[in-house]
């Protein structure tokens, strides 16, 4: 059976005005959450054969530092297309580029919200910054290019655990 893990990307900085958003880097906070949770992600969750990723600045920081979690993962691979990607864009993507046992897929609300409730066929709401949906997939191992909506099953959800 395949798996999916849906991410949202860490908590982003709104300190430099001159920035454009798709430059926004992490936060305190956000690389707390990475520190914080660089034990929990590897227990609770599988390890990933690829990560797929947006390619603005704070998903790029996330999904690094996601890579570190685990021994031998090749780099991630960053889309221009996940940049503030829709549900429907998030499947293109994951159709187009998944490969292997286990994806996961680092962006943005609403859309990585909207997405991984569609392929679980439950209502998540707003996942909030640094959150993983584990799903197994139906489509099986390595079938990535037919996957659809309503293929997953809800396992749980991941968010930090902030002392």
């Amino acid at each position: 059976m395949a798996e999916l893990v849906i991410v949202r990307h860490a908590k982003s900085s709104w300190k430099f005005q001159d920035l454009e958003d798709f430059e926004r880097p992490l936060n305190e906070t956000g690389r707390n959450d990475i520190q914080l949770m660089k034990e929990h992600y590897p227990q609770r969750l599988p390890a990933p054969d690829i990560i797929l990723a947006s390619s603005a600045e704070r998903t790029r920081e996330t999904a690094q530092a996601l890579s570190t979690y685990w021994r031998d993962l090749p780099p991630p691979l960053f889309l221009d297309e996940l940049y503030l990607a829709d549900a429907e864009t998030i499947l293109l993507a994951l159709r187009n580029h998944g490969k292997g046992e286990c994806v996961y897929l680092c962006g943005h609300n609403p859309g990585v919200s909207h997405a991984a409730s569609r392929l679980c066929n439950r209502d998540l709401g707003d996942l909030p910054t640094f959150s993983a949906v584990h799903i197994s997939l139906e489509s099986g191992s390595g079938n990535w290019s037919s996957l659809n909506w309503d293929d997953g099953s809800f396992r749980k959800v991941l968010t930090p655990f902030r002392e």
